[in-house]
């Protein structure tokens, strides 16, 4: 399924290192969110095995802050 995101809002992801490959058709998010905390806190199942410049750990749990990866999530629930 393809989402479409504005252009502002890719702007605002300008450290992604891996082309917005999770806009590709056909293609999954890479990082699975398990939990979001107060509509702004998204929380990874696991820890991607690639570098991502949005990806924080956070105690012993792994965060998302990218723009992109939040709104895919908001528009399409995964």
């Amino acid at each position: 399924m393809k989402t479409d995101i504005d252009k502002e809002l890719l702007k605002k992801a300008d450290k992604c290192p891996h082309n917005f490959i999770c806009l590709t058709t056909g293609q999954k998010p890479r990082c699975a969110i398990s939990e979001i905390v107060n509509d702004k806190v998204h929380f990874l199942e696991c820890r991607p095995p690639f570098i991502c410049n949005y990806q924080h750990s956070f105690g012993s749990s792994f965060i998302c802050t990218c723009p992109v990866r939040k709104e895919i999530y908001k528009k399409q629930g995964t």
